[in-house]
């Protein structure tokens, strides 16, 4: 085994991952969905994800509230569920470029590796994501909060930087090892998608309909189908 393969480095990407590692994903997205709509206890899912949040005190009063009834260990355990349901499926390419080693068998150490890196990145994202969803919510009852999470949505996504990490994103970087490759490329996703992950949380009526749209605009953009018009032009 040669050293690189010993650190994890990343190989070319073949262009079409493996058939399994696409079922395998797509497994995972819809086990997290089904966690998701059954809106388990466990997860305090309702309270977080808008399915039957209301906050029935205005402004600080309704923020401590939310707060009290969302513990962070909840407020986490729900965001990796999210996670799980809407990134799985935008992991298929640079999963297959880890997993082969050119042997018989697959790398999952340096798959694992990058899982916990790009975790790490999209965890730590959530913690400001679901903050802002929660003052959000608080300071603004009703349509407000959802319509200026839809306005910084559209703006971030015709923007230069929105471009820029977009493109970032789709490489795969070939000399770093599995691990910090993991939390460059979330940290670069993140900078993509934070304005379209963050409109969902501030939904309440509709908002697994919101999580589907983005999961499949994410996607596409991620595959190069669709790209918001300001940015195509800008290349």
């Amino acid at each position: 085994m040669s050293r690189s393969d010993r650190e994890g480095r990343i190989k070319a990407p073949s262009p079409y991952p493996p058939r399994r590692l696409r079922q395998g994903l797509l497994l995972v997205c819809l086990a997290a969905w089904a966690v998701l709509l059954a809106g388990g206890s466990w997860l305090n899912l309702p309270a977080y994800c808008g399915a039957s949040a209301r906050f029935i005190a205005p402004g600080w009063a309704g923020l401590e509230l939310a707060l009290a009834l969302n513990p962070p260990g909840g407020l986490a355990a729900a965001w990796l569920v999210m996670l799980l349901a809407m990134m799985a499926p935008l992991l298929d390419r640079p999963l297959a470029a880890l997993l082969d080693g050119g042997g018989a068998r697959p790398r999952l150490g340096p798959a694992g590796l990058f899982l916990l890196g790009y975790g790490a990145a999209w965890m730590a994202a959530g913690a400001l994501l679901v903050a802002l969803a929660i003052g959000l919510r608080a300071a603004l009852p009703g349509p407000a909060a959802p319509v200026i999470a839809l306005l910084a949505a559209l703006g971030w996504q015709v923007s230069p930087w929105k471009r820029h990490c977009l493109n970032r994103c789709r490489g795969l970087a070939g000399d770093q090892d599995a691990l910090r490759f993991g939390l460059t490329h979330g940290g670069w996703c993140v900078g993509s998608g934070w304005a379209l992950m963050a409109l969902p949380l501030t939904i309440e009526t509709g908002h697994h309909a919101a999580m589907a749209l983005v999961t499949l605009l994410l996607v596409a953009e991620r595959h190069g189908l669709v790209e918001p018009r300001l940015i195509r032009a800008a290349r």
